[in-house]
């Protein structure tokens, strides 16, 4: 058995400047680190792999998905920053040996509304849609994506293991990229 933990133990956000936690994670005993990849513009992939083969310890990578990164936002600008986001997390996981990304990649955290059938279903739609492309662009790099299912206090599109599993299910049905 492997144990990990997260970089949000310690520190938000993580960055070059804190490769020091991979050793600290050792120490602890962990296996592996999950990075979770808040400022892209903050990490070197190049270095990070270094520290962490030095230090041995496996990464795993998940992604911060805020306001500005709705892949099921109704404005197509905040869509497209999402899905230009999540490219980027699904770059650092092939980059540094991480064979998914994970977290709420389906919507923003925050979102906590009660929606309608029609608004719910059309932003599922969104959702699915930008998935799609993000799983078409994850299988080309083979990494796969780990849909994280929060609270309804945390969002208001993926509660459940089920409509994680229906999100997963949508976005399959046009794409060869496997969820986990």
């Amino acid at each position: 058995m492997r144990y990990g933990a997260s970089t949000f133990i310690w520190v938000s956000p993580f960055s070059n400047k804190t490769l020091n936690l991979l050793d600290k994670a050792k120490a602890f005993g962990f296996d592996i680190l999950e990075i979770c990849i808040e400022d892209p513009d903050t990490l070197d992939a190049s270095s990070i792999r270094a520290h962490a083969d030095k230090a041995g310890v496996a990464l795993t990578i998940c992604g911060a998905f805020g306001p500005s990164r709705d892949l099921s936002s109704e404005q197509e600008e905040v869509r497209q920053n999402g899905l230009t986001y999540l490219k980027r997390c699904i770059d650092f996981a092939s980059l540094l040996g991480s064979p998914f990304v994970s977290g709420p990649m389906y919507a923003a955290v925050g979102n906590a509304r009660m929606l309608g059938p029609a608004a719910r279903e059309a932003q599922w739609a969104r959702a699915v849609a930008s998935l799609k492309t993000a799983a078409a662009y994850a299988a080309e790099r083979s990494v796969k994506l780990a849909i994280e299912p929060l609270n309804r206090f945390e969002t208001d599109l993926v509660n459940t293991v089920d409509q994680g599993q229906t999100s997963a299910a949508r976005t399959l049905a046009c794409s060869s990229t496997r969820f986990i």
